[in-house]
């Protein structure tokens, strides 16, 4: 697993030589100005997306910035079917049944559709919730269950009505195992174990990782998949909980383009010269049945880890990093390595691996094994799946254009320093941490699909002007990135202005939503969050020193509240909203209630 350390120092000497004079770069490294290309559409990355069926003779690939959903015959490796979805459908995790159909949520619509992969034909689409994510399939019953990401969970039974039940807030991935019925949380990387008495008890986590005198805490589980010999895998970040050094502001260079000043790294924690100094790494997590957690420390070199596989003869996995570099002087990114899991460790140490990548040059967002070992990779912006077949790498092009877009890749792209915007907003979103800032204090930290266009100014305090400013201060001087141009960050700007907030988790037609509306506007509430976006470009003081108006769209979805979280429920947030600001005046449980009911609805 551990990369060869000649090419690796090679790879610190080029890093190195974006301060140093004495060590030579590859020609044309630097240098140059990509183009800036626009997708019509680019959702952020989700990751996970890829179904090879039981008897390996299909995939099915979910396929969000087309918004259709490929088949493709792996015995004749051809694309025998795609299938358009309505536009913003976002299809994304896929199960299939003992009858070998196979069944895609759709994030976008709230839907569940159900495909023949022989056929390469939809049978039918069922409305499940708003904000669908993970969906399992029980072998005993013949339940269907989806996790919904406002924490209900419905079960759709072989024959009768569907049932749901809520279980917790953020509910991500959801599977059966020895007959019992897990879920997944997504910011928290919690599993769930969902009870007979329709409640849901904690029966796993990964454990706090210790690097030197730091310690790093679990978070974003991006994709957790049942252990067959019991307990469970779980591909999450680990977060650095000690105090986000302040970062000086990078010098810049005129006239020149992507790949010139390297920034400071203030959130890299070393400028990148130490590959796993960042907040945030990518980690991995295996537990057995009796509940032994093993870790395989943090990955090097990579900022963003979104989907693993195990192998069907159960010793290793493949893990799928969509991410790569926007500085050419820099080591070649990874897109695709396998972990053997012997290799795991059951101590704590948040030991630095550097893994070998399998050589697929492309933006992989999903791994999957075939039956017979070999490997699948989807990339995102071309449509292609990857087959890894006798250290041989096979390349199907699938139906669809080019998805290519430069705001999206400077989002998720390691800015230089081993960290992406994408690391700390996986989704669009954020992650739900509260950081402690040297110079700030504690900061949530914040989201960024919540309408962002005609907001400004940005930051917590409002002090950041466009996103211009942020493109120079937070992923230049906080990342370690390269000096962007103007035409680059209009390119982010445009792509973060266009990010889709979630699905109301409530309808704007309900009773209480209605009386909490009525509320929100009589305790002036409406004279700050005000817009389509509920916000205000003015900073407020609140005893705290000034800070900017967040945005509720979809705040329902993203506990906990306030600037430096201390509201751990909307409920909370509420209470404390109205004992600080305005007529200060204490809420009864009723009026929190309908206020909140009305906040899940926008």
């Amino acid at each position: 697993m551990k990369r060869n350390s000649t090419a690796y120092s090679m790879s610190l000497l080029m890093l190195l030589g974006a301060a140093c004079e004495e060590v030579e770069l590859p020609e044309g490294a630097g240098s140059g100005e990509p183009p800036v290309v626009r997708a019509a559409k680019a959702p952020p990355i989700m990751g996970g997306t890829l179904l090879v069926t039981r008897d390996g003779a299909h995939a099915v690939i979910s396929d969000p910035p087309r918004d259709s959903i490929h088949i493709v015959d792996l015995d004749q490796w051809k694309e025998i079917g795609t299938l358009e979805l309505d536009d913003g459908a976002l299809p994304f995790r896929a199960v299939e049944d003992d009858d070998g159909r196979v069944h895609v949520t759709l994030r976008g619509t709230g839907e569940l559709v159900t495909i023949d992969p022989g056929s390469a034909s939809l049978n039918k689409t069922t409305t499940v919730c708003p904000n669908p994510r993970g969906v399992a399939f029980d072998d005993a019953t013949g339940a269907l269950h989806v996790a919904c990401a406002g924490g209900v969970l419905v079960t759709l039974p072989a024959s009768g009505t569907a049932s749901k039940r809520f279980i917790s807030p953020d509910l991500r991935d959801v599977f059966v195992a020895d007959g019992r019925l897990f879920v997944t949380r997504f910011r928290a990387a919690e599993l769930l174990e969902v009870t007979e008495d329709e409640g849901a008890r904690l029966v796993g986590a990964p454990a706090s990782l210790v690097r030197g005198s730091t310690s790093r805490e679990p978070t974003t589980s991006w994709r957790t998949i049942p252990n067959p010999n019991g307990g469970w895998i779980m591909l999450h970040q680990a977060a650095a909980t000690d105090p986000v050094p302040e970062f000086e502001e990078p010098p810049e260079v005129e006239d020149e383009g992507p790949g010139d000043t390297a920034g400071g790294g203030g959130y890299a924690g070393g400028g990148g010269f130490d590959p796993c100094a960042a907040v945030v790494n990518p980690t991995l997590t295996v537990a057995s049945a009796d509940g032994t957690l093993k870790n395989a420390g943090v990955f090097g070199d990579v900022a963003l880890a979104v989907d693993v596989a195990l192998s069907p003869n159960g010793w290793r996995v493949a893990i799928a990093t969509p991410t790569q570099h926007d500085r050419d002087d820099l080591f070649d990114p990874i897109s695709v390595f396998e972990v053997d899991l012997a290799s795991l460790a059951t101590d704590t140490d948040a030991r630095c691996e550097l893994p070998d990548p399998l050589f697929i040059e492309a933006d992989v967002v999903a791994v999957a094994y075939q039956p017979n070992g070999e490997l699948l990779a989807q990339a995102r912006n071309r449509p292609v799946l990857f087959r890894v077949r006798e250290h041989v790498v096979e390349e199907l092009v699938l139906t669809g254009a080019d998805a290519s877009d430069t705001g999206f890749d400077l989002f998720h792209n390691d800015a230089g320093a081993g960290i992406a915007c994408a690391s700390c907003h996986p989704e669009g979103g954020e992650d739900g941490r509260t950081w402690v800032f040297h110079d700030l204090g504690p900061r949530r930290t914040q989201p960024l699909n919540v309408g962002l266009e005609g907001t400004a100014p940005f930051h917590w305090k409002g002090d950041m002007d466009d996103i211009h400013m942020i493109a120079r201060k937070v992923r230049q001087g906080a990342m370690g990135g390269s000096q962007q141009s103007e035409e680059h960050q209009d390119a982010l700007r445009d792509w973060l202005f266009g990010l889709r907030p979630p699905n109301p988790t409530r309808a704007q037609t309900d009773t209480s939503a209605a009386r909490g509306q009525q509320l929100f506007g009589e305790l002036g509430c409406a004279s700050c969050h005000a817009g389509p976006s509920f916000t205000s470009p003015a900073s407020a003081d609140l005893g705290r020193g000034p800070l900017q108006t967040p945005a509720l769209r979809g705040v329902a979805l993203r506990p906990p509240y306030m600037h430096d979280g201390r509201a751990l429920t909307l409920e909370e947030a509420i209470q404390d909203m109205a004992r600080t600001t305005g007529d200060r005046v204490e809420l009864d449980a009723e009026r929190v209630a309908s206020i909140a009911a009305y906040l899940e609805s926008i």
